[in-house]
């Protein structure tokens, strides 16, 4: 797969025929077990869907890793021993090096852009890893998420500003158990990226081993919502981790570009067509049956629901991504 693939991971809650839309992960892949190519050395979060560096060259850690190369394989790896909080794989960042500002940070675009005056709940997972400078670490804090308009890369560096929307004022320095950040905010605009790491010049601290301070952390789990709850307790399970109305219709291409077909020996009456937040884009009737074509392209890139009615009374629900 292809990093401009948007490969989407949400999950549906069914009251007969209601849907929480507010239930879905705005983030592509968020527990980074999607992947182009298996990782061979460190450096190399590219390799997982859809991340990327923004600044400098953080990690990438999957059990699907050669033999020749355990540096980079789960669990154990160059930087220590930790289990996935879920699947197979996870992140990893020099969030702090002893006697340098030097830090790393991973970008990922959103599904879909935040919407203006919305309020967001993000939650990620942590973890120290204690073998990073066995004999000099420390657990820091300040680790957060930073979302902006602009698609930073190496070229183009995120920044450290001390402007990080969501961080967590808690020194994290459990290297056993996974430890889940998690805050909100309201969106002033309609960011598109968001990025993981520390954003902030100054730090708390709390010295583990040794005088000088390296802290290196495990990523896993994260969740963007418009769901507090769902955020908060955002579980990571499959790559099927979208309920699927066994009545379901065959929609495709997905992702689309343009036109999607909709295929079903039943007919359809309608099709309303909503963003991730609910809100309603389009309605489309239908007055025949077998085969139809659709023309969306008037619809900006992101993610959007089908809930399609069909003249048997049944509701069905299917989630679509336009590239």
């Amino acid at each position: 797969m292809k990093q401009a693939l948007k490969f989407f991971l949400f999950c549906l809650l069914f009251s007969s025929s209601l849907i929480s839309f507010s239930q879905i992960n705005l983030v592509p892949n968020p527990s980074f077990e999607l992947y182009d190519t298996c990782p061979n050395f460190l450096s190399q979060i590219h390799r997982s869907t859809n991340f990327y560096p923004t600044l400098n060259t953080p990690d990438y850690f999957n059990s699907c890793a050669p033999i020749s190369f355990p540096s980079v394989s789960v669990p154990y790896n160059y930087f220590g021993y930790r289990s996935p909080a879920s699947g197979n794989a996870y992140a990893g960042i020099i969030a702090k090096m002893s006697g340098s500002v030097y830090s790393e940070h991973i970008g990922v675009e959103l599904l879909t852009p935040l919407q203006v005056g919305f309020k967001y709940f993000i939650s990620f997972k942590v973890s120290l890893a204690g073998q990073a400078n066995p004999t000099n670490y420390c657990g820091i804090n300040k680790l957060g998420v930073l979302f902006s308009s602009t698609q930073y890369d190496i070229s183009n560096p995120s920044p450290i500003c001390n402007c990080a929307q969501v961080y967590s004022d808690s020194i994290i320095t459990d290297t056993l158990m996974w430890t889940r950040l998690k805050g909100s905010f309201t969106a002033d605009s309609s960011y598109s990226y968001m990025h993981l790491g520390k954003f902030f010049s100054a730090t708390d601290s709390i010295q583990i081993n040794g005088t000088g301070c390296s802290a290196y952390y495990y990523i896993d789990d994260i969740c963007v919502s418009t769901d507090s709850v769902f955020s908060y307790n955002y579980i990571y399970t499959s790559l099927n981790d979208i309920i699927v109305n066994e009545k379901a219709i065959s929609i495709f291409p997905n992702p689309f570009t343009n036109f999607v077909i909709l295929k079903d020996k039943e007919a359809i009456d309608k099709i309303i067509i909503s963003n991730a937040l609910g809100q309603i884009i389009k309605t489309c009737e239908i007055k025949c049956s077998d085969q139809y074509e659709l023309d969306l392209s008037d619809l900006s890139k992101g993610m959007y629901i089908f809930t399609i009615y069909k003249k048997d009374n049944n509701i069905i629900s299917q989630t679509l991504i336009k590239l």
